[in-house]
């Protein structure tokens, strides 16, 4: 009788809701663990190759701007000559 009384209360689980609870939070907690886990590894390996890739781009466009401007040093040299003259 007094076991009914809990059990009506809500007190006592049966053991189908207690192996369910136990399993579903277990599932979400392993969930979460690797979720940030792989967050942690991943942006961690992206940011280290987002930022060589940007290396690289710099030094090409580095390489492309003084390719561009060398043959107006030049010019600006021949030009100066002839003024100084």
């Amino acid at each position: 009788m007094i076991q009914a009384d809990l059990y009506s209360a809500g007190w006592l689980v049966s053991l189908r809701q207690k192996n369910f609870l136990i399993t579903g939070v277990a599932f979400v907690g392993l969930i979460a663990l690797f979720y940030f886990t792989s967050q942690f590894v991943l942006l961690r390996g992206l940011d280290a190759l987002e930022q060589q890739d940007m290396q690289i781009d710099v030094a090409r466009v580095q390489s492309t701007f003084s390719s561009t401007l060398s043959p107006f040093g030049n010019i600006a040299s021949d030009w100066a000559s002839w003024g100084a003259g």
